[in-house]
């Protein structure tokens, strides 16, 4: 019988909606979406599930070795997904990519029909229509691909990061990394292996996830910060060890190389650190309180509170003693799954009467401009007006005007 399942039936119509996953099949291929909400998706199927199921997938095993074609079918795959393909892959495009990756990573076994069909037995990863059998040349208009629920825990780039970290600790040691990632068009990065390995008897690092501190090292080489909050303590300080970074709003930041400062040194010891730990908890309980949910104040949805994050509305770099002391106007909710990051990179802002503004016209910008943001306009207008000046991107041309 046709596998076109997790069940062995045809999955309901229904499409995936909400930020995490667009929805959006490959061209030509039908996307048999799942549940109607990534966020519920999520909290059937966590980024920490999902990397449980990466570090212990079935792998034909030769001379006690792993076979590498599973993992290397999933670094091409999740490379795609980033790339905003969906989630299900048509078999004629999957053996063309596939099979050169493994090709040139896969030690001369060029045989992408093997993780076609047989990753299938990660039943709450991947799934194949239209085959009851590993496919053939005839095959080409069948698909497989990730499961709904993978694929929406797998939209989020910190869970992909660390999904491809799991695979290349877990089973690709002897691949050279950064080879793998720029022929699947991923940036390349310095090993956290590596990093882990030279701060062997400092006393940092013995409890830091490796997948993290990859996640980490490309956070800083594309952005050049990341958020303390998507490290844990341990991982950031191991990429406080790095040359030219530092603690700096929350943030591990690069700075331009020099000569460190007594600052620099202090971060170490985590004082710093705990002072940031510290404002957060009272910033979280102020805005939050005791409920399990909470209202994102730039999207105005309302998510439960592990998914919100006490943004300062004004970057505490740059605020005065006094300011920092104004927590119930210098900052606000925002949501994990976007809002954040895109009032802190300039895609969003907020304008003197409480309206938020966007930059651009992008569909990760939808359904934001035009909100009535859930702030006082009055009392936090200054910072608000702060952020426009120094950190917003500005209206786009044709947005000269605020949708409503």
């Amino acid at each position: 019988m046709a596998r076109v399942g997790k069940d062995g039936a045809p999955p309901d119509a229904a499409s995936v909606e909400g930020i995490g996953y667009d929805g959006a099949p490959a061209p030509g291929v039908d996307d048999h979406a799942g549940p109607s909400s990534a966020l519920d998706i999520m909290r059937r199927w966590s980024a920490d599930d999902l990397l449980v199921t990466l570090g212990h997938l079935k792998t034909h095993r030769k001379d006690g070795k792993s076979a590498p074609h599973k993992p290397l079918a999933l670094v091409w795959a999740i490379a795609r997904l980033g790339t905003g393909h969906g989630r299900l892959f048509r078999w004629d495009e999957f053996r063309a990519g596939v099979g050169a990756v493994l090709g040139e990573f896969g030690h001369g076994q060029v045989t992408p029909q093997y993780p076609f069909w047989h990753l299938r037995s990660a039943e709450r990863l991947w799934e194949t229509h239209g085959l009851d059998e590993e496919p053939t040349a005839r095959d080409g208009a069948t698909t497989a691909g990730f499961t709904a629920e993978a694929a929406a825990v797998l939209r989020d780039p910190i869970t992909r990061d660390r999904a491809l970290a799991t695979l290349a600790t877990t089973y690709l040691g002897d691949v050279d990394g950064n080879a793998l990632r720029r022929f699947v068009g991923l940036a390349t990065l310095p090993g956290a292996e590596r990093v882990l390995r030279d701060l062997e008897g400092t006393g940092v690092g013995p409890d830091a996830d490796a997948a993290l501190v990859q996640y980490g090292l490309d956070r800083l080489r594309a952005d050049g910060s990341v958020s303390v909050d998507d490290l844990g303590d341990a991982v950031t300080a191991v990429l406080l060890t790095r040359p030219g970074t530092r603690l700096e709003d929350g943030r591990v930041v690069v700075r331009p190389l020099g000569r460190p400062t007594r600052r620099d040194y202090a971060v170490f010891d985590g004082k710093a650190l705990a002072t940031y730990r510290k404002e957060q908890g009272e910033l979280r309980r102020l805005l939050i309180g005791d409920g399990p949910t909470a209202e994102c104040a730039l999207c105005r949805r309302v998510f439960p509170v592990d998914l919100l994050v006490a943004a300062h509305v004004k970057k505490r770099a740059e605020c005065t003693d006094d300011e920092r002391g104004d927590l119930e106007n210098v900052a606000m909710l925002a949501c994990s799954l976007g809002c954040d990051r895109l009032y802190e990179l300039g895609y969003l802002a907020v304008d003197a009467d409480g309206t938020v503004l966007v930059h651009g016209t992008d569909g990760f910008l939808d359904g934001r401009a035009g909100v009535v943001a859930g702030v006082d306009p009055e009392r936090s207008g200054p910072y608000f007006q702060w952020h426009r000046e120094h950190v917003f991107r500005g209206l786009s041309e044709g947005l000269a005007t605020i949708p409503q």
